[in-house]
């Protein structure tokens, strides 16, 4: 059967009978502003299970829909803090905007933040393709003192024009893949030991 048979497959098999298994020992994902689905398709690739996904765009949300079968929150920041539930990583693309506040809401590195003080999940990764100069510095300056602060370990790394800012408990030993991609990162996050 071709590859791409078998995933369409697998696809229907799993909405027809869906595995109810607790997932107690898998590696739980939270995609925040999850934007194109680039963070979930990858996490999905590597059989993580992406429990929470997040996006205030409402075409956002309806794309995801369709090619990942699960509806984003599209809440405010503070429903999403309360409808979220438990995930070992935190993972958010940067972009731009993830500065910038539109509307009441934090802006996207806040909400990171405040969920990364109320869960303290195992691991936090920010990562993002050609930001703009002097935005990885302030996200930088927002995110060390903060890791210090709740006991993480935090660095970041540059491969080509992708920027990525790991953060895991201090206990955790993390080894940096030799290319960086949303993928390698989480596959090295798995891959951590205690």
């Amino acid at each position: 059967m071709p590859e791409e048979d078998q995933a369409i497959r697998n696809t229907i098999d799993a909405l027809l009978q869906p595995d109810t298994t607790p997932r107690t020992n898998l590696l739980t994902v939270a995609d925040l502003y999850c934007g194109d689905g680039e963070i979930t398709r990858a996490a999905t690739e590597l059989g993580l299970y992406v429990n929470y996904a997040y996006d205030p765009d409402e075409t956002t949300i309806d794309r995801h829909f369709d090619e990942f079968g699960s509806e984003p929150f599209g809440g405010s920041v503070n429903d999403s803090l309360e409808v979220a539930p438990k995930f070992n990583l935190l993972v958010m693309r940067l972009t731009e905007n993830t500065l910038s506040t539109e509307g009441e809401d934090d802006a996207p590195i806040e909400h990171v933040m405040r969920f990364w003080r109320e869960r303290e999940p195992a691991g936090i990764l920010l990562i993002g393709d050609d930001l703009p100069r002097g935005a990885t510095d302030q996200i930088w300056d927002m995110v060390r003192p903060e890791a210090e602060r709740l006991g993480y370990r935090v660095e970041r790394r540059t491969s080509d024009h992708t920027v990525a800012i790991i953060s895991v408990k201090k206990f955790m030993q993390f080894e940096w893949p030799a290319v960086i991609t949303p993928m390698s990162v989480m596959l090295a996050f798995t891959q951590a030991t205690v």
